[in-house]
């Protein structure tokens, strides 16, 4: 009589290794966001998405004195170490626009 046990199937392997990425990278978010908090001063300005990333760059460092912002071109790889001190301004790369919402890390 076959075995009814699956566990070896393929189907089964790329699921869980899925669930395994997708809880990684979800304790990953949660322990940036608790670090961030953390941080000194404003952390995060979602109200500077869809501006220009110089005027997003002058904004924040303006309202936080203790981080230095950095315009980053979407695609561009950066290092992934968390700072207090770092914002990325992530920008497109035709217009300069902020894409993402600027927070520490």
């Amino acid at each position: 009589m076959a075995s009814q046990h699956t566990q070896g199937h393929p189907r089964n392997s790329s699921i869980n290794t899925g669930l395994c990425s997708f809880i990684t990278i979800e304790i990953t978010r949660q322990k940036k966001e608790k670090m961030a908090s953390e941080c000194m001063g404003k952390s995060v300005w979602p109200e500077l998405l869809g501006v220009a990333g110089e005027v997003a760059k002058r904004t924040i460092e303006e309202e936080n004195s203790l981080v230095t912002a950095q315009i980053v071109t979407e695609g561009t790889i950066v290092i992934t170490d968390f700072r207090c001190d770092r914002v990325w301004v992530w920008v497109d790369e035709t217009a300069g626009i902020v894409t993402r919402v600027p927070k520490i890390g």
